[in-house]
């Protein structure tokens, strides 16, 4: 089951996903720099974002309603990744 989530199961296409996950390789994934290529994760559409390590056993969850401040997403994306950059590196194992 594990690799069921962190391997890409769209190849081919395009996507890098795999199942109703984001692989670590996805441009989507807001995910540490420091986090393994096992990583995988999710965004959602108010601004949460939930990024798991499994070879570290570190994980990243942001919740937020970014919608309450508007709908531009550029500015907010740039914020979930520094976010989980930041939390992400001072992770032990990380």
């Amino acid at each position: 089951l594990h690799a069921a989530y962190t391997t890409n199961q769209l190849h081919g296409i395009g996507a890098h996903s795999s199942c109703g996950w984001f692989t670590h390789d996805s441009g989507m994934l807001p995910r540490p720099p420091r986090f393994s290529g096992e990583s995988f994760g999710h965004t959602g559409f108010t601004g949460t974002s939930a990024t798991l390590d499994p070879a570290n056993d570190g994980f990243v969850f942001l919740l937020t309603n970014r919608v309450y401040y508007g709908r531009a997403y550029e500015p907010f994306r740039d914020f979930r990744r520094l976010f989980n950059e930041t939390v992400g590196s001072h992770l032990p194992g990380a």
